[in-house]
């Protein structure tokens, strides 16, 4: 038998010896990996005592340690809407300058009456100077007569005589003098004799005197 037969059985020979080595000691393999077994009994006590515990090995997704950007920086705040919550947003109101201005330009003398009233209600010094700085009032004649009402209604008389004379329109005009002075005498705030006859016809005058303008 030449050298590289006897070679070849002797490593053939080692080959088998391993095996039968294997066979009778499987334990021995394994406890060279994992000596003391703690990978095996780790796993199996995460399992059991913590079932829904992430996993912290190398072998644990992606996303446990990832960076997540702060939302304040990359994630746009969202846009809800009040309606979205039912919360009412009143109208911003519109200024009676803008309102009368509008109205006057289209003729709308209803709009402009109700509007310089509202106005003067709730702001009279403003209302006024507007007036005042107005150079034509041939469309606010109806609004003064308005507030020249409102005003002999809480008891200003004079006050509101002087607004009556500012109208320039003689039927109106007269009307709201009449009408001024006959509340003022269901009032008794004059008296027949105090009555200011400028601007009414002797019929007008009649009729505030005779105490029929009050019934």
């Amino acid at each position: 038998m030449n050298q590289r037969a006897i070679i070849m059985l002797a490593a053939l020979a080692l080959c088998v010896l391993g095996v039968i080595s294997l066979k009778k000691n499987p334990a021995d393999h394994s406890d060279q990996s994992d000596p003391s077994g703690s990978i095996a009994r780790s796993s199996v006590k995460n399992s059991t005592t913590h079932p829904n515990k992430a996993t912290t090995s190398r072998d644990a997704p992606f996303w446990e340690s990832a960076i997540v950007p702060d939302p304040g920086e990359h994630i746009p705040a969202p846009t809800i809407r009040p309606e979205d919550l039912g919360i009412v947003v009143p109208a911003v109101p519109i200024p009676p300058t803008e309102t009368l201005t509008k109205a006057i330009a289209e003729n709308d003398l209803p709009l402009i009456q109700s509007a310089a009233l509202a106005w003067f209600q709730q702001d009279p010094a403003s209302a006024r100077d507007w007036l005042a700085s107005q150079q034509d009032l041939e469309n606010l004649q109806p609004a003064i007569s308005s507030i020249a009402n409102h005003i002999a209604d809480h008891g200003e008389i004079n006050a509101a005589m002087v607004w009556a004379n500012i109208i320039t329109e003689p039927t109106l005009r007269e009307s709201t003098l009449f009408d001024i002075q006959a509340l003022a005498l269901r009032n008794n705030r004059i008296t027949p004799e105090q009555i200011i006859t400028d601007g009414l016809s002797p019929e007008r005058v009649a009729e505030l005197r005779s105490g029929a303008a009050g019934d």
